[in-house]
């Protein structure tokens, strides 16, 4: 987060709600503990949430093919390919811009931002942390 009042506030509350829904899958028993989200991958997805919107929506799509040749989500795949890329630098930014670009239309300029690809390289996936009906 920025350092915003308002932004960390949106992420407290966010954080806060798909915190009480991953309990309220857990008591039901809908998935199992083991399957939930850790606390850092759900923080990570709300960062996500609330720092790029529109990002969840555009890269839940499961048309990307991994390494080892299984279709996976864009996010999951930018994910990998965000770690590939050392440093911060412009040569980095334009291999990254590559990458986005040959995900064809519906991804945006903001998704070739180096924030959001230093965003993505960090932690644990979210793409692989899925299927629990969170997001």
């Amino acid at each position: 987060m920025d350092g915003n009042p308002r932004q960390i506030k949106r992420f407290v509350n966010v954080f806060r709600f798909y915190s009480t829904l991953r309990h309220s899958l857990r008591v039901d028993g809908v998935v199992a503990a083991a399957d939930l989200p850790s606390d850092k991958v759900l923080a990570k997805f709300v960062a996500l949430s609330v720092q790029w919107p529109h990002a969840m929506d555009c890269l839940r799509a499961k048309n990307c093919m991994g390494g080892d040749g299984k279709w996976v989500s864009r996010l999951e795949y930018l994910e990998g390919e965000s770690a590939k890329i050392p440093g911060n630098d412009g040569a980095g930014d334009e291999s990254w811009k590559k990458i986005i670009e040959g995900l064809g239309p519906g991804v945006g300029n903001w998704a070739q931002a180096r924030g959001f690809r230093s965003f993505l390289a960090q932690g644990e996936s979210l793409g692989r942390s899925g299927g629990h009906g969170l997001w």
